[in-house]
């Protein structure tokens, strides 16, 4: 009702009413942004870890121009590019010494792994598994991973652009990290950009320190896993170095798929030899597990094993072959943002860093 010309106030169940509908529309729409922010990263995952990838590169070039910045009066550009040069030189020089002994083994790894197939299939049959690994058949992973990595280094087209955008992406990185840093900070608000590049500075220190040892770690693993299956005499041993070099990249699932690997080799020799790669590849994990990481990795860069296995089986379904080399980098970046946005900077805690 209407007196002296005021209008009565509407009633309380109303403006509850009111408030209740914009709290809900509220929450409907920062819903819509956390799904459209999802699908946005789920459409571009692909230059996500293509970024990544770009990143640890950038990380090589800065690790090996660290040697030629102690010369007096080199650079970080002519450091860089030096380390570039020297990057691209060993690997060239690499395939022109090795690539065809290694061609000539990948395809003597093809032509056993069948004869390995059926041995193994035999033997199980005649102590009553048969049913059982035609369930699992445990070299199929085996025949994925070679058959993987086979079609990556022959593929021209999308794998060709994929390594030209990270190799000019991480040359770029390495070559100014400044600029690229600074424009990501300027675009924060200002009482964000102090913890931003605290935590940009943590993630540059634990991937240095982690990918240093897992180069390392990588070289000394294929080098004994070749030096094994030369001693056994097995078929394509250089060959299955270079893929154990490889697949310890891959954090706990690499190392099981190399060791298989080398035992289906070892398998088409006889059993004798079977159970001596058996003991090598026992010998080579525990020795890369407890002496050779612990030893490189000095300031313990080492992530919870239970989610780093989730993470490179989560990464490996959304993303393929290039999530499940890339899951343990990503999940170091994304374990250190936590720790020192969330842990430090929110919670006010003390934590350990990797890498610090």
């Amino acid at each position: 009702m209407n007196v002296g010309g005021t209008r009565a106030p509407a009633p309380l169940s109303f403006r509850m009413s009111l408030k209740s509908e914009a709290a809900f529309t509220g929450r409907l729409l920062i819903i819509g942004c956390v799904v459209a922010l999802f699908a946005l990263l789920y459409a571009v995952r692909v230059s996500l870890l293509l970024i990544v990838g770009a990143v640890l590169l950038s990380v090589i070039l800065d690790l090996v121009g660290g040697v030629y910045r102690a010369i007096p009066g080199v650079g970080r550009k002519l450091s860089i590019s030096l380390a570039g040069v020297t990057v691209a030189g060993v690997l060239v020089t690499a395939i022109w010494l090795a690539g065809a002994q290694i061609a000539r083994e990948f395809s003597a790894i093809a032509e056993a792994l069948p004869r390995a197939r059926a041995a193994l299939i035999g033997e199980l049959e005649r102590i009553g598994l048969g049913d059982v690994y035609a369930q699992i058949d445990p070299t199929a992973f085996i025949d994925g991973t070679v058959g993987g990595w086979a079609g990556l280094a022959t593929r021209s087209g999308r794998a060709l652009f994929e390594t030209l955008a990270v190799a000019f992406g991480g040359l770029f990185l390495a070559l100014s990290p400044d600029m690229y840093r600074n424009g990501l900070l300027a675009i924060l608000p200002p009482r964000a950009r102090g913890p931003v590049d605290a935590t940009l500075s943590q993630i540059g220190r634990a991937l240095r320190v982690w990918l240093g040892a897992r180069l390392v770690a990588m070289a000394l693993v294929g080098a004994l896993y070749w030096a094994a299956l030369t001693w056994i005499g097995a078929p394509g041993a250089l060959a299955v170095g270079v893929l154990g070099a490889l697949l310890e990249f891959v954090a706990y699932l690499g190392p099981i798929a190399g060791g298989g690997l080398a035992l289906l080799m070892a398998m088409t020799l006889g059993w004798e030899e079977v159970l001596i790669a058996l003991v090598a590849v026992t010998v080579i994990q525990q020795l890369e597990g407890n002496i050779i990481s612990p030893l490189i990795e000095q300031r313990a860069v080492r992530l919870p094993p239970a989610l780093n296995v989730f993470t490179v089986f989560s990464m490996g379904v959304l993303f393929g072959p290039l999530g499940v080399m890339l899951a343990s980098p990503t999940l170091l970046i994304v374990f250190v943002a936590v720790k020192e946005l969330w842990v430090r900077g929110a919670l006010n805690e003390e934590t350990p860093m990797p890498g610090a």
